[in-house]
């Protein structure tokens, strides 16, 4: 089951602003998440592009006598408020960060796992809560056009510039025997 659309419009038509975000969040809590107790303040904002980031969870304030979080803040990639993103792309992300939450990371709740991604136990939980199909529509979506649609919109990937320093020891041969001496006489002198 995937989230309804806010209105009774085709959801790729909808403005996807600040309040659409936040009743995504809401419909998918209510729909998806609704065994896990909301035990902060958990907010939803557009964040910052990102190529390969489609979102995140952190801990924006803390409780200033128990030391738990007090407010967790979920960021989404702005480049899915395109309409052309399909609306299961961000319903995906939104859950993904969820599970994070329901796992223990950014949240009071104590942590489930000592790992946040090991063992696909974010895929596991999302099919364990009936986004089987959000899921791998939005896996498929963003393997076959994220990198174009990346490229389109933010443009190629800058190169990093060399330093004076860089570019000689990129340019000059080196002996592995000459560079392994350099690397003991290194931490010799910095005493490690």
């Amino acid at each position: 089951m995937t989230p309804p659309p806010t209105d009774n419009q085709n959801p790729n038509n909808l403005v996807r602003d600040q309040a659409w975000l936040e009743h995504q969040l809401q419909a998918i809590w209510h729909n998806h998440f609704y065994d896990v107790a909301r035990l902060n303040t958990v907010t939803i904002k557009w964040g910052k592009n990102s190529r390969t980031r489609l979102g995140t969870i952190s801990i924006k304030a803390k409780h200033p006598i128990t030391g738990s979080p007090a407010i967790s803040e979920i960021r989404i990639n702005p480049l899915l408020q395109n309409p052309n993103v399909p609306p299961t792309v961000v319903w995906q992300t939104i859950a993904h960060e969820l599970a994070h939450y329901s796992h223990g990371y950014c949240s009071p709740h104590p942590k489930k796992y000592a790992h946040p991604h090991r063992g696909n136990v974010i895929e596991k939980e999302l099919r364990g809560r009936n986004l089987s199909t959000t899921h791998d529509h939005a896996e498929s979506w963003l393997k076959e056009h994220w990198h174009a649609y990346v490229a389109a919109s933010v443009g190629p990937k800058r190169q990093r510039a060399r330093t004076r320093r860089s570019y000689y020891v990129h340019t000059q041969p080196v002996s592995i025997l000459s560079h392994l001496r350099k690397i003991a006489s290194r931490r010799r002198r910095l005493g490690r």
